[in-house]
């Protein structure tokens, strides 16, 4: 399938689930040594439940997943990776990140 038609179908299927204001939760798995690459799970709640987003979000905000630590993997450092990813998710979805909340678990 296209890159870009997962991600186009990525994007509608959290559009479905997930409303402006709503909140994202990030889960930090793993970093390496040096604090410049960080392996993030994210997760919504829906319907009173608790649902696991991580691979439409890699999909929707064009990041790697990565299958060996089963969460999206981000680089770069000196910034909040949790914040930043949510904030790149709201873009993707609304046109502006300002539209989500990001919460750490």
């Amino acid at each position: 399938m296209n890159t870009e038609v997962q991600r186009d179908t990525a994007i509608q299927k959290l559009r479905e689930v997930i409303t402006p204001g709503a909140t994202i939760y990030v889960v930090l798995r793993r970093k390496n040594q040096l604090g410049t690459c960080r392996w993030l799970e994210f997760y919504h709640v829906h319907e009173g439940e608790l649902k696991r987003i991580t691979w439409d979000v890699a999909l929707a905000i064009q990041c790697e997943y990565c299958r060996e630590h089963d969460a999206v993997k981000v680089t770069g450092s000196g910034l909040d990776v949790g914040f930043a990813s949510v904030d790149n998710l709201g873009d993707a979805l609304f046109g502006t990140g300002r539209e989500l909340k990001h919460c750490w678990l």
